[in-house]
């Protein structure tokens, strides 16, 4: 098995964060979900990480509830879209293709958030719910969050601009530091999975993130 190259965003290349965004990788048409979890799992050194940590992870039923990790016990969320966390040494991780993964990051508390935005969760607010989540959770102001958009699917390759609405609302949230990717997931299909282009048979990127104190 090979194992996933990664991607990395300038404003989340900073302490005490790791981060990444898996890349296009040769898979079997009928690859199961499991044998992506393992393949995540080995792959977590080319994010920087030489010792397994726990992984948060979502169902992601496109819809807009949002889990705040407390300890290390629960860590899977079938109803969620989001996952919140003040504590180190968990690494979030969210499934796109297409959709964004929206990277929280507040460098005060600190707190981070990872959260999954597509037209569905996107039209159910869940970018202003995240914003009010880390605020009601870890007391962080909005306009100390950074905000990291992922490559997604963009138009006038989908016939809505969902990536328009999710600064929309980040921004009527009192977030000032936004930062898009402006990658088209359609128009770079050498790079990222796109389920759209792809009709449904296609794989998904790794959105993932922790706080890793040094």
């Amino acid at each position: 098995m090979n194992t996933l190259q990664w991607e990395f965003f300038p404003a989340l290349s900073i302490r005490p964060l790791k981060h990444g965004l898996s890349l296009r990788y040769p898979r079997d048409a009928d690859q199961i979900q499991n044998k992506e979890n393992l393949l995540l799992k080995k792959s977590l050194k080319g994010i920087g990480l030489d010792k397994p940590i726990p992984i948060a992870s979502a169902g992601q039923p496109h819809g807009d509830n949002i889990a705040i990790i407390k300890g290390r016990d629960e860590l899977y969320f079938p109803e969620a879209d989001g996952l919140l966390t003040c504590l180190p040494h968990i690494l979030l991780a969210i499934r796109v293709a297409d959709c964004a993964a929206l990277y929280f990051y507040d460098p005060h508390t600190p707190a981070i958030g990872l959260i999954h935005s597509g037209k569905k969760g996107t039209n159910l607010q869940i970018p202003t719910k995240a914003v009010r989540a880390m605020n009601q959770a870890f007391g962080s102001k909005p306009a100390d969050l950074i905000v990291q958009i992922s490559p997604c699917i963009r138009f006038p390759h989908y016939e809505i601009d969902f990536v328009s609405d999710i600064i929309d609302q980040l921004k009527s949230c009192g977030v000032e530091k936004i930062f898009d990717s402006g990658i088209c997931t359609v128009c770079n299909l050498e790079r990222y999975f796109s389920y759209h282009a792809e009709k449904g048979n296609t794989g998904r990127m790794w959105a993932v993130l922790a706080l890793f104190p040094q």
